[in-house]
């Protein structure tokens, strides 16, 4: 699975989580976890697929980290 990883803030390829459980172990372990785990499960109760969920949450706060981003 290609994707954003809020926690490093950047683009990964890494195996796809079989389970929720799995999903939610790879948003762990950051201060913004509680962040990051809300918006996964939103998203999975309007989505069916954690891989899909999983990678909208990563898009998500790809945005949110680039409004933070100072412009040059």
């Amino acid at each position: 699975m290609y994707w954003y990883n809020p926690k490093t803030r950047e683009m990964e390829d890494v195996p796809a989580p079989k389970d929720d459980a799995g999903a939610l172990e790879m948003l762990d372990g950051h201060p913004n976890s509680a962040q990051f785990t809300a918006e996964y499960r939103g998203l999975r109760t309007m989505y069916h697929g954690i891989e899909e969920s999983l990678k909208f949450t990563g898009d998500t706060f790809r945005m949110v980290h680039r409004e933070e981003e100072p412009s040059e």
